[in-house]
């Protein structure tokens, strides 16, 4: 089934407003939080949907009008299940940021389930003076069932472009059977892992400190583009990986960074299902 959803989100007398929503069934918008200054928001992804299955093509576009500011995040894991007739489950993924918007992505880990296929792609496009982070985790599978390094295969390509030039392209292909995960030049023991990019337009402070049970690696790419890569032991330390990265974007307002990780460390509910997908 081929899912499409659409969000434009549009600067109008001071404030970011969500101006258009297109979202098919098996796609949830709740209803966008005000940052307190009132100058962004925050909105929650969500879908009713166990999750994407084989045979399935979720299509996300996001579009970020010059001068908005925006937080998305997601209501949990995205669970990827197999299909009887070994189709491949895949999503796609588009967020455009015009000049001046600012826009951080910080979306729940994937968890593919045994058997699995999932193909991911992702664009993100950035005009000059605009401000990005983004954040995507993966789980080797729902580890309490045994099922780590049972799916059959994941593949993902992201891409950014500032401007019309390609500044980032990574390509990544995982599959278990012909490949071993566990070697200290791998994984090793670590069953997560994650990646973000920062671009801004002036300096970026990396943080130095980081929780005990993980590996973080974060590279300047470009003099406005940097990359961190991480491994957790578990979702736990994963949540404060991202933590403190989100804490590290910089801010055109420190009130509206202070209220978004407010907001993030408020998550409860979230940080429970990341839980319980771990050991469920």
């Amino acid at each position: 089934m081929h899912s499409k959803l659409n969000l434009t989100f549009r600067y109008r007398r001071g404030q970011t407003r969500l101006i258009d929503v297109q979202a098919d069934s098996v796609f949830k918008v709740t209803r966008p939080v005000s940052i307190p200054n009132g100058s962004g928001l925050q909105l929650i992804l969500m879908s009713p949907a166990p999750g994407i299955f084989g045979g399935d093509l979720w299509e996300i576009n996001i579009h970020a009008e010059s001068g908005t500011q925006v937080h998305l995040t997601t209501q949990g894991a995205l669970r990827i299940h197999p299909s009887q007739s070994d189709d491949i489950a895949q999503q796609k993924l588009r967020y455009t940021l015009q000049a001046e918007s600012n826009l951080t992505i910080y979306s729940d880990p994937v968890i593919p389930f045994a058997a699995s296929q999932f193909n991911q792609q992702t664009v993100l496009e950035v005009e000059a003076g605009a401000q990005l982070g983004f954040w995507e985790a993966y789980m080797a599978g729902r580890l309490a069932h045994g099922e780590a390094w049972c799916f059959k295969f994941m593949q993902s390509e992201t891409m950014l472009f500032a401007g019309s030039e390609l500044h980032y392209l990574d390509r990544s292909r995982l599959c278990p059977t012909e490949q071993g995960f566990r070697n200290p030049f791998q994984l090793g023991n670590y069953p997560i892992w994650a990646s973000a990019l920062t671009f801004v337009p002036d300096n970026y402070f990396v943080p130095t400190e980081w929780p005990k049970d993980c590996e973080v690696v974060v590279d300047q790419l470009a003099p406005n583009l940097h990359l961190l890569r991480c491994l957790a032991a578990d979702g736990q330390v994963l949540r404060q990986i991202q933590h403190l990265w989100l804490k590290s974007l910089p801010q055109s307002n420190s009130q509206a960074m202070s209220s978004s990780a407010e907001f993030f460390s408020s998550q409860d509910e979230s940080d429970s299902e990341l839980a319980r997908d771990l050991h469920e």
